[in-house]
């Protein structure tokens, strides 16, 4: 079995309260996303990303994303030599069917779209009170795949 799982798969493979899982969309990967994911890693063992679908992206992100397709994003993330596994997200509000099933040590947010992930982070504490909820500073990241795709055209 390889780093790209289903969910179905994951109570087999790691055990509760020690992963760091983090999602995203990971549309034309860069360095931001390595920095965020590395620093995501220190969190807990295994990290476990959660990449969106595209159904997922293109609502958020509009209607010409993602750019890379979802399988494609969890391969290229897949190959990061610190990164354990990787889930792909079917639907946004199945987030908490994943904590429960994965019953991570940490989970992380980026500091993007704040006031969604402070909502989200009190209905996490509220349902799995066990769990940590940490947010990273945009500065980590420092690059996005929006600034890209202004850049080129």
């Amino acid at each position: 079995m390889g780093k790209i799982i289903k969910l179905k798969d994951v109570s087999e493979l790691i055990k509760p309260n020690t992963s760091a899982p983090v999602g995203g969309s990971f549309d034309l990967s860069h360095v931001g996303h390595l920095r965020y994911l590395k620093c995501c890693s220190r969190f807990g063992k295994p990290l476990v990303v959660i990449v969106q679908s595209d159904k997922t992206v293109g609502y958020r992100k509009g209607f010409n994303r993602p750019i890379i397709n979802e399988k494609r994003r969890a391969e290229i993330i897949s190959h990061l030599n610190f990164v354990n596994y990787v889930l792909i997200l079917d639907k946004p509000s199945h987030y908490d069917k994943y904590l429960e099933i994965i019953r991570p040590k940490t989970f992380i947010f980026s500091k993007e779209d704040m006031d969604y992930k402070i909502n989200r982070k009190k209905l996490i504490k509220e349902k799995f009170p066990n769990i940590s909820v940490v947010f990273f500073p945009k500065n980590v990241i420092r690059s996005s795949t929006s600034y890209i795709i202004y850049r080129l055209y």
